[in-house]
């Protein structure tokens, strides 16, 4: 039997300004009829250009300049001439990474559902209703009918990503792609939606091709697998063997950049990838991912084009002449050092949080709900639980961003539960100190690095001569391993891994006691995940900073934290050492938590 997507020799370009700039480069798969495939890579990989091309989505400077890609025997371009798209997108669905943005926040979740039935040409509108009800059943929704007349506001996280599905499956697509369906999800919903998709693509036997940037995820659902990096497929193969025994240096690259399950003992060091993706080696023979790969030769890897070959008689692919020659890179393993930690630097003691609600009833349920907890001093604390879970109003009540309802909160001496962070001394303003999620919310993009770091430092150090904050924002740089001649650039010229460092950078520069981070690394590749949890790795044994680490995920928790509390319902559920609440979980839902993370 023919399969039913075969993508052949194909190169993908984009015009820009008076020039072509590569995407794709010579990419060759094919995916049979009810099976599953998974595109792993960093960002710029071209693992999401290819799934656009696939579904005839690219905008109008993109070419094919070589190549082709056939769909149940037709063959087709990346951008589908109007007689033929119909017919194309009603056999092909995608599911896209962020559901908030795919849903129309002025129409309810109904009349969404009921327009992409109808736009399909798969039944009537007297048919739409109950199509529309059915696929909410096949995506596990309860009370689809509530659900139907709700806005997509109403709706949580992991119900919109179910919507979402619901939505391509009206179609009644012989393939479903899937772009990051699971990226920032919680633990336990990422492991809902992995299991609701596999259940589907089994129950519906349709084909399945998943965009991630994450090994595991790719895991749980695909039969197959295939790795991107620099526009090229470097590896392919079936999951298990490729995670298992992997070839590339760059795909052993990203599993060195998984912090084992929690349990595993000892602990294994992260090994972040080196360096960034140069484009400048795409008019460049030899391998892509030379610059940033410790097993390269030189006048061997780069002197004439790499091929994708068959890797020792099997259906595993691997661009790379010194495949079978390069082992993964030792993880040495962490230290297992009991570090002392002094008396609480933090306590609370029943810190409630109730958010006044405008409506007339008066049911509120407290955001946070009489928590009680004490951060010794230089720990690592954890607040680990599920969003709305509460954890992100208790970090933001210490760091007096929000002020508690009732309770005590002692820093430093002083009660702050109910004192916003203006009204805080300057002992207390410059100790405390937030890293939040998304650097780019956080830097002005119309200034440089080194302005930030130099109005944090004159903010903290008022009367500080010139060439003293220079020299102080290059103790900073190096501090967060990074160059000085970042201090030139504006957050636009730099990485997203660059722009955490930044604003840990920016956090040290009171010279704080206390850096809080909410979900440091939820939004970033995972190279670049490692190498911020090892530089808070690094930081935590080389200073006596005490670090609050906001986060949904264990694994995360369990490789960086020394004491953990777990939250659910704006209550604290279990807390205590790490290795103990762990490893020894006494609650249901610290074990949930667990389970879902590590299946």
């Amino acid at each position: 039997m023919s399969p039913l997507l075969v993508v052949q020799n194909l190169d993908l370009s984009y015009k820009v300004a008076n020039s072509r700039v590569s995407a794709l480069t010579d990419i060759s798969f094919s995916l049979d009829a009810g099976s599953t495939l998974g595109i792993v890579g960093e960002s710029g990989s071209g693992k999401s250009t290819l799934a656009m091309a696939i579904m005839g989505y690219l905008p109008g400077n993109a070419m094919v300049d070589r190549g082709e890609m056939s769909f149940g025997g037709r063959r087709f371009t990346s951008t589908l001439p109007k007689a033929m798209r119909k017919i194309h997108r009603a056999e092909l669905a995608m599911v896209y990474q962020d559901p908030g943005q795919s849903l129309n926040p002025v129409h309810k979740i109904g009349t969404q559902l009921k327009e992409a039935y109808l736009i399909s040409g798969k039944g009537s509108r007297n048919g739409a209703y109950q199509a529309s009800m059915s696929a909410l059943a096949d995506v596990q929704i309860r009370d689809a009918a509530a659900i139907m007349n709700r806005y997509p506001h109403q709706l949580s996280g992991g119900q919109q990503q179910r919507v979402l599905i619901a939505m391509a499956l009206l179609t009644q697509p012989r393939l479903l792609v899937l772009d990051e369906p699971t990226t920032g999800l919680d633990a336990t919903v990422e492991a809902e939606i992995l299991s609701l998709i596999k259940d589907i693509q089994l129950r519906k036997r349709m084909a399945v091709l998943m965009v991630s940037h994450n090994l595991k995820a790719i895991q749980r659902v695909c039969q197959e697998v295939i790795v991107m990096y620099g526009g090229e497929i470097v590896e392919s193969g079936a999951t298990a063997e490729v995670i298992s025994n992997p070839v590339h240096p760059y795909t052993q690259g990203l599993l060195a950049c998984l912090p084992d399950a929690p349990g595993d003992m000892p602990k294994r060091q992260l090994l972040p990838i080196p360096g960034m993706f140069s484009r400048k080696l795409l008019e460049k023979p030899g391998c892509r991912f030379g610059e940033r790969c410790s097993a390269f030769i030189g006048d061997r890897c780069d002197a004439s084009k790499i091929s994708l070959r068959r890797w020792e008689s099997t259906d595993r692919r691997v661009r790379c002449i010194r495949a079978g020659e390069i082992k993964p890179r030792d993880r040495t393993i962490v230290p297992a050092k009991v570090k002392a930690h002094g008396k609480p630097i933090i306590t609370g003691n029943n810190i409630t949080k109730i958010y006044e609600n405008t409506s007339r009833a008066r049911n509120e349920r407290p955001a946070n709900d009489l928590l009680n907890f004490a951060v010794p001093k230089g720990s690592v604390f954890a607040i680990i639980g599920e969003s709305g879970s509460g954890k992100s109003t208790l970090s933001r009540i210490i760091a007096g961003l929000e002020m508690a309802t009732s309770g005590q909160l002692m820093l430093l001496g002083h009660d702050v539960a109910r004192v916003p962070v203006e009204k805080r001394g300057l002992e207390v303003q410059q100790a405390v100190q937030m890293v939040f999620q998304n650097p780019d919310e956080s830097l002005n993009p119309f200034y440089t690095i080194g302005y930030a770091l130099d109005r944090a430092i004159r903010k903290a150090e008022p009367g500080i001569r010139r060439e003293d904050m220079l020299k102080r924002r290059t103790e900073l740089l190096a501090q967060v391993r990074l160059d000085s001649s970042v201090a030139g650039q504006k957050p636009g010229q730099i990485s997203g891994g660059q722009k955490q460092r930044v604003a840990i950078a920016r956090a040290m520069a009171s010279r704080t006691s206390i850096v809080i981070f909410d979900e440091p690394v939820s939004a970033l590749d995972v190279s670049v995940q490692a190498a911020i949890m090892e530089l808070i790795a690094d930081m935590k044994e080389k200073t006596d900073i005490t670090f609050i680490i906001v986060s949904h995920d264990i694994n995360f928790v369990w490789y960086l934290s020394s004491h953990v509390a777990v939250m659910n319902g704006g209550q604290i559920v279990e807390s205590g050492e790490t290795a103990q609440v762990v490893l020894s979980p006494e609650q249901h839902y610290t074990k949930t938590l667990l389970r879902a993370a590590n299946p």
